[in-house]
């Protein structure tokens, strides 16, 4: 089992709907060998393979901070439970991330197409032509998309008692103008 990341999934209970499915698709598509911890309310996930945190009635934000405080890997890999994988991900593809972020001493990774220019205003600078850096006004620099994220950096850019939006929105204020890597 890998000691640098954990598979992080975001949820509330209302969405427990959704965790089949999710559990489904992410045995097929995430093939790397790691703990893995659901992030919700009052509701256990329905699988051995998953830990739940149980986060109770609080805000988003402060559920995952306090997953994360029990969390001692370097790395999480961050996913919501609406987000459906649909490409595979292997321990290589994570190795290559996590050898990029430690080379370049980075935060966080989004795994993403760069498909809106409206959405995020990316710096000049391109790491072997495929990573593109946003550049410290950028908006949206704490999207929850899939992303590698430093497991510190995540828990102190998270504000307390902000439900997800806010955490996209007024988080991404706070840290603007910051060189956030």
């Amino acid at each position: 089992m890998r000691k640098d990341i954990t598979l992080l999934i975001g949820t509330c209970d209302r969405y427990n709907v959704l965790w089949e499915n999710f559990m489904i698709l992410a045995e097929n598509y995430f093939k790397v060998d790691c703990p893995k911890i659901f992030v919700t309310e009052d509701k256990r996930v329905p699988s051995a393979d998953y830990v739940t945190h149980l986060g109770k009635k609080l805000p988003w934000s402060n559920r995952m901070i306090g997953a994360l405080e029990n969390i001692d890997t370097e790395y999480v890999f961050l996913l919501l439970d609406d987000y459906y994988l649909r490409q595979t991900i292997t321990e290589d593809d994570v190795s290559t991330y996590i050898k990029f972020l430690d080379k370049v001493k980075g935060n966080k990774m989004m795994i993403a197409p760069y498909d809106n220019e409206n959405a995020y205003t990316l710096h000049d600078m391109v790491y072997y032509e495929k990573y593109f850096k946003l550049t410290n006004d950028s908006k949206y620099q704490t999207a929850i998309m899939p992303s590698i994220l430093r497991t510190d950096w995540f828990k102190n850019s998270l504000i307390p008692n902000q439900d997800i939006w806010a955490v996209e929105t007024e988080g991404n204020l706070a840290i603007q103008g910051k060189d956030n890597k």
